[in-house]
């Protein structure tokens, strides 16, 4: 789909409305208050708006509410990637009937198809004469556990590098510009995953522009290759606490709660790229602007990161027990701010459902 605009593209992180947001109309003040005017707005949509038989051994499904999507028409445009574990929570008959109803809606979406020749379908868009293409993909492997779409059954654009490297080719045949958009990597976690970084230099170097990662529920590092760029998560940009299978309530640690939204400006055959950086609220999940110690924080901490992604054989070394410095963290704040009663839930589900999620 070829569309003619003007301007500014802004990316936010993974997106999730629920009741919990409670109030639409603060709500939608606090996202335009973060977000601003944008041509083109483009989210990770982390769930489905129709109610099935929903995923076998997953603790974690994601129904998302329809009178609360008039909060993600942010731009003239608006772009919701799919392709991520949750859209498939409801099986097939939920993903087919949550993009009619998007479609429906306004939105244009990316990602995630009836068949995998859909779910790897562009999006286009015109930008000061620049024709800017966006594609998007998700990994299937268990830290993620995206279904993905076949030639003949639904689900999303798997993560195959052979596979985004061909059409990242074939769509640079028709672009200026191309944003690849992936859900990958390792929850819970600053720091992107040794291949990721191996990954994001091949799918830069074969073609795409920007890489703009989604899925940790964390804002992790970004890195350069040449003059381009991958920034591997954006963190959580409207994402209330929900309730969990087990019949828990999941909340978001102070480190999940950081935000990071980029702004690509388009003006006279230049670009000019903003970061910044907003918090989502404790209780209703809702982005607002970062004060002045919130910021110097989360800087200094992408600045540390960033620094380390620089030498990669030395990050490949460090890496395993950054991660599970940050696991074990993870664990202990859980621990001790989850009730007892939603521990002893939590506990008694995984017990049942071995090997799950």
């Amino acid at each position: 789909m070829d569309l003619n605009l003007n301007n500014n593209i802004v990316f936010v992180g993974d997106v999730f409305l629920s009741n919990a947001l409670k109030d639409k109309s603060m709500a939608l003040n606090r996202v335009k208050e973060c977000v601003g005017q944008c041509m083109v707005f483009v989210c990770n949509f982390e769930g489905v708006l129709f109610s099935a038989n929903h995923r076998d051994n997953r603790n974690s499904i994601l129904f998302m509410e329809e009178n609360y999507l008039d909060l993600l028409k942010l731009g003239e445009i608006n772009i919701l990637s799919l392709a991520n574990n949750h859209i498939s929570d409801m099986g097939e008959i939920g993903l087919l009937k949550t993009i009619k109803l998007l479609k429906k809606k306004g939105f244009h979406t990316l990602g995630a198809g009836q068949n995998l020749n859909e779910a790897i379908c562009p999006v286009r868009v015109t930008v000061e004469g620049k024709k800017i293409s966006f594609v998007s993909f998700s990994s299937n492997n268990p830290n993620v556990g995206s279904i993905s779409a076949t030639i003949s059954s639904p689900g999303v654009a798997p993560l195959i590098r052979e596979l985004v490297i061909d059409n990242i080719k074939k769509e640079k045949e028709y672009c200026d510009e191309l944003f690849l958009i992936l859900h990958w990597g390792r929850e819970h976690t600053w720091y992107p995953e040794p291949e990721q970084v191996k990954l994001s230099k091949e799918f830069l170097e074969n073609g795409a522009d920007y890489i703009i990662g989604h899925h940790p529920h964390f804002v992790q590092g970004s890195i350069l290759t040449g003059n381009k760029k991958t920034w591997f998560s954006l963190g959580n940009f409207i994402f209330p606490p929900y309730q969990k299978i087990d019949g828990s309530t999941y909340k978001w640690s102070k480190s999940h709660r950081s935000s990071l939204i980029l702004s690509f400006n388009h003006e006279n055959d230049k670009i000019s790229i903003n970061e910044f950086f907003c918090k989502i609220g404790e209780v209703d999940g809702i982005p607002r602007k970062m004060n002045k110690t919130e910021l110097g924080k989360i800087l200094l901490k992408i600045k540390k990161i960033n620094n380390l992604l620089e030498n990669q054989h030395i990050y490949s070394r460090k890496y395993k027990n950054l991660y599970k410095m940050d696991l074990f963290f993870y664990y202990m704040v859980r621990l001790f701010s989850s009730s007892f009663l939603d521990l002893q839930k939590s506990i008694f589900w995984r017990y049942k459902n071995k090997n799950s999620k």
